[in-house]
């Protein structure tokens, strides 16, 4: 047992005199370090340093930065270190002396101190989107608290204020910057929202990724023209006239007689065989390519041309065409017929009267000759009055006479 506990004890000063050593094997970390903001955007480091180095060390540093999850690493020759940084998540900073030509000499442990991030966050859910060459439109929800709204963008060195602003509901939901070095910009930008809570000024400062890792641009135009035999499919792009034409590609779908086909090309012009017989549906989606940076663009609308048709069409056309041809040449020949049938087509005698004509013909030529037949005639029966005397009296025996 006491065997057990001198070896025990052999092992821990072991250990202490190996800790002692290896303490003694590592720089000191710099002294007095210190940090201001000489700008919202930029944080200045400034440290001393470390006392007791041999004359013939040279030693270099190495600042570590945590913004947020982010890391940022940095060598440094001298005592002192600036860069642009986001306050938004806060930060926690630490810098270690390095040996340069110290002997056997390693790196000092860190000194370090944490900048808490702003008491409240001015905007929320921070978007921007790159839209055109010259324009970027930054959208945000605001906080409830905030007062006296204002956002500004790094451009070089100095602080520029947003060119016009988003209001919805009486608060400031975002706004638009414009500067002609947006295509060129090849770095990280960095944005600031400044605004009143609670009768204090708060600053809230951002990093995003450069311009061209945030395109959007709306839908193309999209148009199908015939030339000759083939159909010209063509997209132009609604922003970026200007930009590389290899910085973008082309996806087209079109639908040729309900069969439907892609093609993946690299100019805004797409070559299709034309079969008129056949309907035509396309559209196109473009895409910015990862070489040239990032973003998402609308796909076009879809765009019609032609219609479908039977291939036979033609000589079924011709065979009615015949038809009522044919039938209307019979529907003439008919109308004309009757119009004129007296003439074409006489008249022919009814056969029953023609017999009886000639039988009444017989019986009158062969009838007995001086044979009277009476003849109905017809007997007027006159009636006088005399209108005198002399003649009343002759009137009985002129009916006498008559009689």
């Amino acid at each position: 047992m006491c065997r057990y506990w001198d070896i025990s004890l052999i092992i821990c000063f072991s250990l202490m005199f190996v800790g002692v050593e290896n303490m003694s094997d590592q720089l000191p970390p710099p002294k007095d370090l210190i940090y201001t903001w000489s700008t919202p955007y930029t944080l200045v480091l400034k440290w001393k340093k470390p006392e007791d180095l041999d004359p013939t060390c040279t030693v270099n540093y190495t600042v570590i930065i945590f913004e947020g999850q982010i890391k940022h690493t940095y060598q440094v020759l001298n005592n002192s270190y600036s860069m642009n940084l986001s306050n938004k998540d806060g930060l926690n900073v630490s810098v270690h002396t390095n040996p340069g030509n110290c002997g056997t000499k390693s790196s000092s442990p860190p000194i370090s101190f944490a900048i808490p991030p702003p008491p409240v966050m001015l905007v929320r859910n921070l978007n921007c989107i790159y839209y055109s060459e010259d324009k970027m439109k930054f959208t945000w929800d605001p906080d409830d608290d905030a007062q006296d709204l204002s956002f500004y963008w790094l451009h070089g060195n100095k602080s520029v204020k947003c060119s016009s602003y988003i209001n919805e509901n009486m608060k400031i939901r975002g706004c638009d910057i414009i500067s002609e070095d947006f295509k060129n910009q090849a770095f990280e930008m960095f944005y600031m929202a400044i605004g009143t809570y609670k009768n204090d000024t708060v600053i809230n400062t951002f990093r995003m990724s450069e311009p061209n890792k945030n395109v959007k641009l709306n839908k193309p135009k999209f148009t199908i023209k015939r030339n000759g035999r083939n159909l010209l499919l063509q997209a132009t792009r609604s922003g970026f006239e200007n930009f590389d034409d290899g910085c973008f590609s082309y996806n087209y779908t079109y639908v040729k007689c309900n069969e439907t086909t892609s093609a993946i090309v690299t100019t805004n012009i797409h070559i299709v065989e034309y079969d008129p017989n056949c309907k035509y549906k396309a559209r196109v989606k473009m895409n910015y390519l990862e070489r040239c940076g990032a973003g998402v663009i609308e796909e076009s609308d879809e765009v019609e041309y032609g219609e479908d048709s039977d291939p036979n069409l033609p000589v079924l056309l011709v065979f009615i065409f015949i038809a009522v041809f044919i039938c209307a040449c019979l529907i003439g020949c008919f109308v004309l017929l009757r119009r004129h049938k007296d003439d074409l087509l006489p008249k022919i005698p009814d056969p029953s009267q023609f017999f009886k004509e000639n039988i009444n013909n017989f019986k009158t030529s062969y009838a007995a000759p001086g044979l009277y037949e009476p003849k109905e005639e017809s007997v007027v029966s006159l009636s006088l009055e005399p209108q005198t005397p002399l003649l009343r009296d002759h009137v009985p025996r002129m009916q006498e006479l008559n009689v």
